[in-house]
């Protein structure tokens, strides 16, 4: 087994910033229920499942890290985050009250 190098480092802090920040997301959500969190916290839940899916191909299946199929899956999932983020600052089908 080889040494963690920066990379893995690295991604080993942003994956636990993003559990961090999902988790506050979510208790937010919770306690004031504004539609706009809960838009927030299911971004941070996909940004993790992407993350869990890079560790997977790296590291437990290194073979499949050029896979189509991951490439497809992380650059779609990168896209829902993005409208669900661009959702919860816009504030689509909000009201203005």
């Amino acid at each position: 087994m080889s040494a963690l190098n920066v990379q893995d480092i690295l991604n080993l802090g942003e994956f636990l910033l993003v559990v961090i920040l999902m988790g506050l997301a979510f208790t937010a959500y919770r306690t004031g229920r504004h539609q706009r969190l809960l838009f927030v916290a299911v971004a941070f839940l996909l940004w993790g499942v992407r993350l869990g899916l890079g560790v997977l191909s790296s590291f437990v299946a290194p073979g499949i890290e050029g896979a189509n199929w991951v490439e497809l899956t992380t650059t779609l999932l990168d896209l829902l985050t993005a409208v669900l983020i661009a959702i919860a600052i816009l504030g689509v089908g909000q009201r203005n009250r």
